[in-house]
């Protein structure tokens, strides 16, 4: 069984469904970067100094992300796009998120 399953991602994040990502889609890792993700890996929108991760959600999404870990609910929903949009995991803090990924 792989690590990487949407119940694991919740219980170990503490977060909340905004929208459950489609069954049949197969997660393989994590990125921080929208630029070097690729399909299949959750992207996880951390801020820092001079970024928020939060303005890549669709270059994310696009990419095949197929699911998207937040701590803004509202940029969350928006990236969620619908039932053919990836799941959007709200946590209360993504580098707290990422920590206990790790």
């Amino acid at each position: 069984m792989t690590f990487w399953t949407p119940d694991n991602l919740q219980r170990i994040t503490d977060g909340v469904w905004l929208q459950r990502p489609q069954a049949s889609t197969p997660i393989q890792g994590l990125s921080t970067d929208s630029r070097a993700i690729a399909p299949g890996q959750v992207f996880l929108a951390l801020r820092g100094e001079r970024f928020d991760g939060h303005e890549y959600l669709a270059l994310a999404a696009n990419a095949g992300s197929p699911v998207l870990i937040v701590d803004d609910e509202r940029r969350g929903n928006a990236a969620a796009g619908g039932d053919s949009g990836p799941g959007v995991l709200k946590v209360t803090d993504t580098r707290r998120a990422l920590l206990a990924l790790g």
